[in-house]
């Protein structure tokens, strides 16, 4: 397991709640989402990504994010990518992103603190 950040602070937040575990195989790594990620291609086989999306702002950064991920991900892999976006368009400025990388998306949109209608 593999957890990426850009803030030294939470990794380190996380390696001492680590290592209070006794065993626990999670390589820690500090560094910018938006550049090449220090993986082989096709080595990996998911990739869970918590609230990292929507702080990319520009369509750049999101591509080369979507195409980083792509490129690690062996063949008939999942990605999952949790993200609060500001509106629609911009939930539908990832998925549009993500498809012209090579994914094949879906949006799943829980929205809890709205009221059903």
């Amino acid at each position: 397991l593999l957890a990426f950040d850009i803030s030294g602070s939470m990794l380190k937040i996380a390696n001492d709640f680590l290592s209070t575990k006794a065993s626990c195989n999670i390589l820690l790594y500090q560094g910018d989402c938006t550049q090449l990620f220090p993986l082989r291609s096709n080595s990996l086989e998911g990739i869970l990504s918590i609230s990292v999306i929507q702080w990319l702002s520009e369509d750049s950064q999101i591509e080369s994010f979507f195409k980083e991920c792509y490129r690690c991900l062996q063949m008939n892999s999942t990605a999952v990518f949790q993200f609060y976006p500001n509106s629609p368009e911009h939930a539908d400025q990832f998925v549009t992103v993500a498809n012209t990388t090579g994914f094949h998306s879906y949006l799943i949109m829980d929205m809890p603190h709205k009221t059903p209608q």
